[in-house]
């Protein structure tokens, strides 16, 4: 697994913490480039979403990249309404107290992302959601039937012809109009965080049915 991305263990790429977890480095953000991360880390660390401001050398496009992400989540928990309090200048502190207090602010608060939010702020800039499961509400619903969900591994050494039940998220999706009628090529990534792709005939296609972002798919080859 994917450690958290924040301000007080930033590093310029991935690095291993245990067998199991890898340290996500400032590198692998999308928007973030190679002389802002040795800026960021050459004057870190930081005591303050304040002095990072003033210190790192960020510009603006790159701290609010790395607002939504979470990087500042330590400090301030709610990244839009920290994001919103950049924006309109309204983080520092003043004569009346710390501006990151709920108390002593310019601005009224406003509601953090939701799951989705951070699901596909996080999948856009990240190229995975870190801090959110986005198969765990789909587990609980299962309930039993969870333990026999299966992996990808499963699925190559069973081999051709054989029966799977994956639980996937639907990463892409692209209808073709064959000469049998619409079609789709479907790209999956599962629990496990393999991708897969595969092909929906028009006779499949014409009765499926996928809801958000998450699905639990039997297939039969």
């Amino acid at each position: 697994c994917s450690s958290d991305l924040v301000l007080s263990s930033l590093s310029a790429g991935y690095s291993i913490i245990s067998d199991d977890e890898i340290a996500f480095g400032l590198e692998n953000v999308k928007g973030v480039g190679h002389k802002a991360v040795m800026s960021i880390l050459e004057h870190a660390p930081y005591e303050s979403f304040q002095d990072f401001v003033d210190r790192s050398g960020a510009n603006k496009s790159v701290i609010e990249v790395l607002i939504k992400v979470g990087v500042f989540r330590e400090l301030y928990a709610n990244r839009k309404d920290l994001l919103n309090r950049y924006q309109c200048g309204d983080f520092r502190d003043n004569l009346f107290g710390e501006a990151l207090s709920l108390t002593d602010r310019a601005t009224p608060e406003m509601p953090d992302y939701d799951e989705k939010g951070l699901l596909d702020v996080e999948t856009e800039l990240l190229g995975m959601p870190l801090t959110v499961d986005p198969f765990a509400r789909y587990r609980a619903q299962l309930g039993p039937v969870a333990d026999s969900l299966e992996s990808m591994d499963d699925v190559r050494a069973a081999g051709y012809g054989t029966a799977h039940v994956l639980l996937v998220r639907v990463r892409d999706v692209r209808p073709h109009m064959s000469k049998s009628g619409l079609m789709a090529f479907l790209k999956f990534q599962t629990d496990g965080d393999e991708e897969f792709e595969c092909s929906c005939f028009a006779s499949m296609w014409a009765g499926a049915t996928l809801e958000e972002t998450c699905a639990r798919i039997s297939y039969l080859p």
